[in-house]
């Protein structure tokens, strides 16, 4: 499936799954990209990005506490500053949740939103606005989500 990538991007796709890896991509590129591969057939379900980068240091900027509801597990804990992202603030707690981030399957985190709003720190938020990616998430309210 040959398409033409205007930078030094890696275009693989192992049964009509496609992989995105581009360290210095603009948007507008990255939006190029999906737009060919949509032409080509490939289902937008099956197209992932992954942007590698050097992630700027995480500034939270408030000290304030925010309850965070992990609602099919049914526990209420409160997260501060110190919690860090809400995977590893879930994990302290034994609450297991989607990840194989560690491991290179980016976007494996997501979890959705049903309260509250959250901080992506080191990547532009999800394409669904309901949604987060625990590994870089923090909140900046009282939170829900549906884990």
């Amino acid at each position: 499936m040959p398409i033409a990538i205007p930078c030094a991007t890696r275009l693989t796709s192992v049964s009509r799954r496609c992989r995105r890896a581009c360290p210095d991509c603009a948007s507008s590129i990255s939006t190029a990209i999906t737009e060919q591969l949509l032409a080509k057939g490939v289902a937008r379900f099956a197209i992932f990005q992954e942007a590698f980068r050097a992630p700027a240091a995480a500034v939270i900027a408030s000290d304030r506490p925010f309850n965070v509801h992990f609602q099919r597990s049914g526990q209420r804990h409160v997260w501060t500053r110190e919690s860090g992202p809400l995977l590893s603030f879930a994990e302290r707690l034994g609450i297991p949740l989607p990840s194989g981030c560690r491991v290179g399957q980016c976007e494996s985190c997501a979890v959705r939103i049903l309260q509250g709003e959250v901080k992506h720190l080191h990547a532009a938020a999800p394409d669904e606005p309901d949604t987060c990616l625990t590994c870089q998430a923090i909140p900046i309210s009282d939170l829900t989500l549906d884990a």
